[in-house]
């Protein structure tokens, strides 16, 4: 019995090619056929894989964009320009911003944080439907990403009318062969794999500072201070 007879219901293009391939592996340089043929697929596979992680990867590096946006708009509401309103963790809320989105990006950490708890319990309350372990994925983003916060005018920030802020992000590569090509091997999280750097920087030299606006609502005690009464996650 052929090996086509067992499968009469195949379409004919498909047996045309199976028996094509048969027969090439029958012949008298079968061995060498066979040999080439297999080197041939490896390569193919090999490339395929190369373009599907860096397809991967320039959507991971998009998200990277959106984090970075995220904290610039959570840092001109955040970060107060005037001197007498004092910021209630304005660059924490900055980075939780960025976080958020890129636990979207993130695999999930051995554990959750303490703060990776409590943004996944407050989201969960203002009704956002959460991905799987978002915590677990919060906390890797913690550890994976780190932040350079700068301000030109004034490196004390008070009254300094815009800053620049740099986000570096260690990507993790998950395709075969093509991750090894292209990574460094680390563990982060707990998790041990290939990573790539990424980074996004908003910077006066690149024409994208985050320009700061003057405070979120202040209120005067008796004594006359300032006092910042906005919230933050």
């Amino acid at each position: 019995m052929s090996a086509f007879s067992m499968f009469p219901s195949a379409p004919l293009s498909v047996r045309r090619v199976a028996r094509r391939v048969v027969q090439l592996f029958r012949g008298r340089d079968k061995g060498t056929v066979a040999i080439t043929f297999l080197i041939a697929i490896m390569l193919l596979m090999f490339i395929f894989s190369i373009v599907v992680q860096f397809a991967i990867e320039f959507n991971a590096r998009l998200t990277v964009d959106r984090a970075a946006y995220a904290a610039a708009r959570a840092a001109m509401v955040s970060i107060p320009t005037d001197p007498k309103i004092e910021s209630i963790d304005g660059e924490a809320n900055v980075r939780r911003a960025a976080l958020i989105v890129l636990a979207t990006l993130s695999p999930a950490a051995n554990n959750a944080s303490p703060e990776a708890q409590v943004i996944a319990d407050r989201l969960t309350a203002t009704g956002v439907t959460l991905p799987p372990r978002f915590a677990e994925r919060y906390t890797f983003a913690e550890q994976a990403t780190q932040f350079e916060f700068n301000y030109p005018q004034n490196p004390a920030r008070y009254g300094a009318t815009s800053m620049d802020l740099t986000i570096t992000y260690q990507f993790e590569l998950t395709i075969p062969g093509a991750k090894t090509l292209v990574g460094t091997e680390k563990t982060i999280g707990g998790v041990t794999a290939n990573f790539v750097e990424m980074k996004r920087e908003l910077k006066a030299d690149n024409g994208m500072a985050i320009n700061l606006t003057p405070g979120r609502e202040a209120s005067s005690d008796a004594d006359g201070d300032a006092t910042n009464t906005g919230g933050g996650l």
